[in-house]
């Protein structure tokens, strides 16, 4: 149901929280020693699991309200911190009793000490680099935390060990050749001879890893150092009976110099696509997420910055947003009424919003208009639920969203007066949400003037403030979009099928090569965008979809599996504007997988392409030349 936006309340202070944190301790201390003195250690118990209920329904809450409203994370953490002392203060009692029954701290122990254990089993302890990537073990007893608040926690071992392996770094590592150049020039009896040498060796550097939070790329360049010399001067008796005035002076003259490879840059891009896709693997809704954040500030006092990862719109667990720009045509799937399409078309075209997400909404609203009363019990009307203020204006609420039944809600000159959010779809005059055009281009306009194209998520939100019903629009348009066929209008971009079990992935000229470049390998082939736009990325061959995802480096990914004459290949696409395709969908050759675009790290608009045998991996020594198998 299409609800008002919210306005913002002022910013607070940050010191809310060290304020906070000294008013709780006090209150919660007084509370405390009040209440337990009169309660037993049975008491004592379920008071501490209803105080942690209390904490987690509080804090979800005030977390879905107040940042629904925009107030700022840091200002949230500190209002649940001043109630979650408070109540948490409650539970002082067991810290006092020795009762191991009451208070679980050697349970706490074996916790912690087997979440260390896997942590530490995923990196190189001997390698302080890679020591510097480690999970940290409160991010995992948080989640933890969180699994035992919902009643899950009985199995925390099983909890560590997946989070662990989801969440484990990954690290790329390069060889480089380095040497050290010798000549040495030896002068005796007026003459010089001069030898040389080089002596290479190999070092392995880390150029690459992804951690759990984002990834940190590292460069380096070699460097030559200049001439060192030193001279050492003898004297060489031939004879025992030679005078030392006659003995003749040998020169030798060393001089050594060097190549080696140091750090040149080193970036590192947040990104918490891992953990935001383990915490919803294990149904962890968006308000979860942030009050495992919080628990984590809460534990380490330390900043985390995922709560604003989310709010920035990068959240989703991949869900890929802003297909829009597709100019081919979608056939449905997946239970989408094919006669809909066109008018969901025409709305993403004219404002922006995808097309998958609107039919989402109509889905969950009315089943795509098969409803038998679509009027909902507090006044919500028509084709995608619009309260009656929403669709003119709140300017004119009598109260619960409803308006004066003597108002003309169509009339276009009472919209525009109210600020309304109702559209005339189909060019008739007027905009009513009992027409099926006027309500789907007024559902998209709902959703553009919210922020759909900034952060998808949070435009949703405005539609319907709970995460469940969130969760399930973007389930659903995940599942819609997934479903459909792209097909390319003709005569557009879309690279002619040749003969053989591959074909190019675009159209376009290869601006670079497979080899080396920038002292590192470029595992694939770029081909430029050439000032075009809306340039199709199609499967080079038959097979399966196994990743597809947002990264830091890559963009928008996809990986696809093929199986040509018994032997295994992996072709990989990059810097994709958008994805049309998801995880274990099959893909005939030729099929439209995306759009060339500019995301990741890039120099400009391009599809870096990469075929690996058998498989991807993340040193990239399974790359072989795309051009050995793919007629560029």
């Amino acid at each position: 149901m299409a609800l008002p936006a919210s306005h913002p309340p002022k910013q607070e202070k940050s010191v809310v929280r060290s304020v906070a944190e000294q008013q709780a301790k006090k209150a919660a201390s007084k509370v405390g020693r009040k209440i337990l003195k009169k309660a037993g250690k049975v008491a004592a118990k379920v008071i501490k699991q209803v105080a942690l209920k209390l904490v987690q329904l509080t804090g979800k809450l005030l977390v879905s309200i107040l940042g629904g409203l925009g107030v700022p994370f840091l200002v949230i953490i500190g209002i649940i911190l001043v109630l979650a002392l408070v109540i948490m203060g409650v539970s002082a009692y067991s810290e006092t009793t020795g009762d191991e029954n009451i208070q679980p701290h050697k349970l706490s122990k074996e916790v912690y000490e087997y979440i260390q254990k896997k942590v530490d089993g995923s990196v190189d302890l001997n390698d302080p680099l890679q020591m510097a990537y480690k999970v940290p073990p409160a991010i995992i007893a948080a989640t933890i935390q969180f699994e035992m608040m919902n009643g899950k926690g009985d199995d925390y071992k099983k909890t560590v060990d997946k989070m662990v392996e989801a969440l484990k770094p990954e690290f790329n590592y390069q060889t480089f050749e380095e040497w050290t150049e010798t000549k040495v020039k030896t002068c005796e009896y007026n003459q010089c001879i001069t030898t040389s040498s080089k002596k290479k060796h190999k070092v392995s550097k880390l150029t690459d890893v992804t951690a759990w939070n984002g990834e940190q790329t590292i460069t380096y360049k070699g460097k030559v150092s200049t001439w060192k010399k030193s001279t050492k001067e003898t004297n060489t008796k031939e004879t025992p009976s030679e005078k030392d005035s006659n003995t003749p002076t040998s020169m030798v003259t060393t001089s050594t110099r060097t190549k080696k490879y140091s750090k040149e840059s080193e970036t590192f891009d947040i990104d918490f696509t891992k953990l935001d896709t383990f915490l919803t693997s294990i149904g962890a809704e968006e308000a979860d997420k942030k009050m495992v954040e919080f628990m984590y500030q809460f534990s380490t006092k330390l900043p985390l910055g995922f709560a604003d990862w989310l709010d920035n719109g990068s959240g989703g667990a991949g869900f890929s947003m802003g297909n829009y720009g597709f100019d081919g045509t979608v056939i449905p799937g997946a239970g989408v009424p094919p006669q809909y399409m066109p008018i969901y078309r025409a709305a993403e075209k004219r404002f922006g919003v995808d097309w998958y997400t609107l039919a989402a909404e109509h889905y969950v609203e009315t089943t795509f208009s098969t409803d038998h009363m679509m009027v909902s019990p507090v006044g919500a009307e028509g084709h995608f639920q619009f309260m009656p203020a929403t669709w003119v204006g709140w300017s004119y609420d009598v109260g619960g969203g409803l308006v004066s039944k003597s108002l003309d809600i169509t009339s276009l000159k009472v919209i525009k007066k109210g600020n309304g959010y109702g559209v005339d779809g189909n060019g008739d005059g007027k905009a009513d949400p009992w027409n099926l055009e006027d309500s789907i281009f007024s559902a998209a306009n709902y959703l553009s003037k919210n922020g759909y194209k900034k952060n998808p998520r949070k435009a949703i939100w405005h539609y319907n403030h709970e995460d469940w019903y969130i969760n399930k629009i973007l389930k659903y348009s995940q599942i819609f979009k997934d479903g459909a066929t792209y097909v390319a209008n003709p005569g557009s971009d879309i690279p002619l099928a040749t003969k053989g079990s591959f074909m190019r992935p675009a159209t376009g000229t290869v601006t670079s090569g497979f080899g080396g470049r920038w002292g590192k390998l470029h595992a694939g082939v770029d081909i430029g965008l050439g000032g075009r736009s809306n340039v199709p990325i199609v499967a080079v061959a038959d097979g399966k979809v196994v990743r597809s995802y947002l990264s830091s480096s890559y963009g928008n990914c996809v990986i696809i599996q093929h199986n040509i004459n018994n032997t295994q290949y992996q072709s990989l696409y990059a810097h994709m504007s958008t994805r049309f395709v998801s995880v274990n969908q099959k893909v005939k050759k030729g099929t439209q997988i995306g759009i060339m675009g500019n995301t990741g790290h890039t120099t400009g608009p391009h599809l870096h392409f990469e075929i690996h045998k058998p498989a991807w991996n993340f040193s990239k020594s399974n790359a072989i030349n795309p051009v050995l198998v793919i007629p560029f």
